[in-house]
């Protein structure tokens, strides 16, 4: 009994591991995301404001 609860243990620490790494991984993407998407847009209305100057 002792053993099968050790193993257990064990895997819910390494899923709370990989849990955590992923939460991470996916926070770090949305935010490389966000961020060039805003450059983009900031990249669109320089565009459309010259355009529309000339």
């Amino acid at each position: 009994m002792k053993k099968q609860t050790k193993i257990f243990t064990s895997l819910t620490k390494d899923v709370k591991k990989k849990f955590k790494n992923f939460v991470k991984g996916t926070i770090i993407k949305n935010s490389i995301q966000y961020s060039t998407n805003t450059i983009n847009r900031l990249k669109n209305i320089n565009h459309i404001s010259k355009w529309n100057f000339k």
